[in-house]
């Protein structure tokens, strides 16, 4: 009885520690000068991931489109992130809850939304 204690104690810590780290929520950067989605390498599939990307200057909004390439617009699943009050930030980070699926592919729009002007306001006022 005392073996299977001392087992215990000594491969439950193990356990726990090799669950933890597999339990990371994977990261996807999207480089926008480039259009490179991950730099070229698969996606993750079956798990939800975080897309990254540097923040174009002015922008507020981000949405991301994902849909599966040969279906069409109404099974998309968007995704967005916008700047919290007049934090000042030059990274994104949006969480793709839905999992990608290993046997399908996939198209993904990204969107970038700067704040309407003064001008811009008065001109949509006007029509």
């Amino acid at each position: 009885m005392k073996k299977i204690f001392q087992l215990l104690c000594v491969a439950l810590p193990i356990f726990l520690v090799s669950t933890t780290l597999h339990a990371q929520i994977p990261n996807v950067n999207f480089n926008v000068v480039k259009n490179d989605l991950n730099e070229g390498n698969l996606l993750p599939a079956e798990e939800a991931f975080f897309i990254r990307g540097a923040l174009p200057k002015d922008i507020h909004f981000v949405e991301v489109k994902v849909k599966p390439s040969d279906r069409r617009t109404a099974t998309a699943q968007y995704y967005n992130w916008k700047t919290a009050f007049d934090f000042r930030t030059d990274q994104y980070e949006l969480f793709v809850s839905e999992p990608l699926k290993s046997n399908e592919r996939y198209d993904f729009e990204f969107a970038f939304y700067e704040l309407a002007s003064e001008e811009d306001m008065q001109e949509v006022k006007g029509c």
